[in-house]
């Protein structure tokens, strides 16, 4: 068995077509890859957009090693915002504006969407979050320096403080086009307590999260059904990538699961940009496929709906995922595809 672009190398350039013939069912109408709706950052959730905008298109400082306090990015069917918000993480600090960036920013972010699939209310305690941070980012310390646990805080302190500005455009049933503008922070208020030294003490701090952002991600638990997948993952995997990865890969099964027709190519490099930057494409290539093991083994089926592309299509070569509403069958390669 082979690839869906097997053999293209020798007979040209070639589009690439999904066909169905597994045994017992009528055969399903190709899918040419020229039909698929090709995934641009405006095809992304709100989520995703955050998500992959916070450890790696961020820069803390400007040119002349100022703060960088708003971040722009913009394409034709997006607009994602960030304002940095005024924060003070420990009671000694004098108040001041940061953009969340770094591990740590990626860290809070899905401790965040952790802690509300939990909770499953706006309300949330802050005590599990440096428990998160031993179990996911420590690479087997027994503790973090106190300037990581620091920076750590600040970090959280900014995305809960960040202002976003968003506006996504897509299509309607109709054939129309509607834009979809968000304002908002990411928290209402917030509890910090510190000692009387001005240390933080997570233990007793709560925040609560603003409604538009709260919904947003509530109802992106509801319709993927993520949320329960994600509370297991958590107790199951060391890895933070792993958690990621849950997070777009049920994006990308349920938009083509929502249209009813194949989604994508979402190439590697694609990929790569978005959450690893600055790792080789072997290594990226290596992670992918070892987070898709451990996802089996909560939603196989959603994984089987990812069919891994290698070859050339119509207009040159293409490695990478294409979604499927329906799992891939024996004529087509799925990520988790040992062959």
């Amino acid at each position: 068995m082979g690839t869906a672009y097997q053999g293209n190398q020798k007979k040209g350039l070639r589009p690439y077509v999904h066909k169905s013939k597994r045994r017992g069912s009528a055969e399903r109408a190709g899918v040419d890859i020229r039909d698929v709706p090709k995934v641009e950052p405006g095809n992304y959730s709100l989520l995703l957009l955050l998500n992959q905008a916070l450890s790696y298109r961020l820069s803390p400082t400007n040119e002349n090693g100022e703060p960088v306090t708003e971040w722009v990015q913009t394409d034709s069917r997006s607009t994602l915002r960030l304002v940095a918000g005024t924060i003070q993480p420990t009671g000694a600090d004098e108040p001041r504006r940061i953009l969340p960036t770094g591990k740590f920013a990626r860290a809070a972010f899905l401790w965040l969407m952790l802690a509300t699939a939990k909770h499953q209310s706006p309300k949330i305690s802050v005590s599990s979050f440096l428990d998160f941070l031993y179990k996911f980012y420590a690479s087997g310390a027994a503790n973090f320096t106190p300037e990581q646990e620091a920076e750590a805080i600040e970090q959280l302190h900014a995305l809960l403080a960040v202002q976003v500005e968003a506006v996504l455009t897509g299509p309607t049933p109709d054939g129309n086009l509607v834009k979809k503008t968000y304002r908002f922070s990411l928290s209402s208020s917030a509890d910090w307590v510190y000692s009387s030294s001005g240390m933080p003490l997570l233990n007793e701090s709560t925040v609560v999260l603003a409604q538009p952002f709260y919904s947003h991600v509530a109802t992106f638990f509801v319709v993927t059904g993520t949320g329960p997948a994600l509370i297991q993952l958590a107790d199951k995997t060391q890895s933070p990538f792993t958690l990621d990865a849950l997070i777009w890969f049920s994006h990308f099964t349920y938009q083509a699961r929502l249209a009813q027709r194949s989604i994508g190519p979402v190439s590697w490099e694609q990929l790569r940009n978005m959450f690893a930057p600055d790792q080789t494409d072997t290594r990226f290539l290596k992670r992918v496929k070892a987070s898709a093991f451990e996802l089996a083994k909560l939603d196989k089926l959603m994984m089987l709906s990812a069919e891994v592309l290698e070859g050339r299509g119509e207009h040159g070569p293409v490695h990478g995922l294409i979604f499927h509403p329906v799992p891939c069958d024996a004529f087509h390669k799925s990520i988790i595809d040992s062959r």
